[in-house]
């Protein structure tokens, strides 16, 4: 029976996917490196917090909120990426 929880191995890989398909995109169009550095900083940094809140079973609303900013450095590399593809032509 499913009881509505998804699994540590699933949880530790959500979100990977798309920044890896925007992480290449987004170094292909050479931004300024410490735009690149802040946001790959970040983006792991995040996904290390979500993981450890999860492995210490912290409150749900702590890991959304490490899950949150990592999906926000991912639309921040979609929509550069897409300015960048915009405005080269």
């Amino acid at each position: 029976m499913w009881n509505g929880r998804v699994g540590f191995s699933e949880t530790i890989w959500r979100g990977i996917p798309a920044f890896l398909a925007c992480g290449l995109l987004f170094v292909a169009v050479q931004p300024p490196l410490l735009l690149a550095k802040i946001l790959m900083y970040t983006f792991v940094g995040a996904r290390l917090g979500h993981t450890l809140a999860y492995v210490t079973k912290q409150p749900h609303e702590l890991r959304a909120t490490f899950f949150s900013i990592g999906s926000f450095v991912v639309m921040i590399l979609a929509v550069y990426v897409l300015v960048a593809a915009v405005s080269s032509h």
